[in-house]
């Protein structure tokens, strides 16, 4: 199970990433991107994927993870942090953090 502050120092872990907040959200950023943000609770993540990974996370976690939508198009995943365990957590946010790099080139 995570939490809030699991997802803080697991995405500050990764390379070059930063703090960013997301208009009023905590959140995370690579090369100027954001990847990452907690809920203002602290219950849930908010990741920023393509909609391939964001479709394959949600269908792998059903209990936790799932999809968020703009305009009808997946661009990311909602996960519930009490129902995640730190392995996947990781994981995830290690998918996202790439996705956003690769959209700053």
């Amino acid at each position: 199970m995570a939490d809030a502050e699991t997802v803080k120092r697991l995405a500050l872990a990764l390379p070059q990433v930063v703090p960013k907040k997301h208009f009023h959200l905590e959140g995370f950023a690579i090369e100027g991107k954001g990847f990452a943000t907690i809920e203002k609770d602290g219950t849930a993540a908010m990741l920023s994927l393509d909609p391939m990974t964001a479709q394959q996370l949600a269908d792998e976690h059903p209990h936790a993870m799932s999809i968020i939508r703009r305009n009808e198009r997946p661009i990311g995943v909602r996960i519930a942090l009490n129902a995640v365990d730190e392995d996947v957590l990781a994981a995830a946010l290690e998918k996202a953090c790439r996705h956003a790099a690769s959209r700053s080139r």
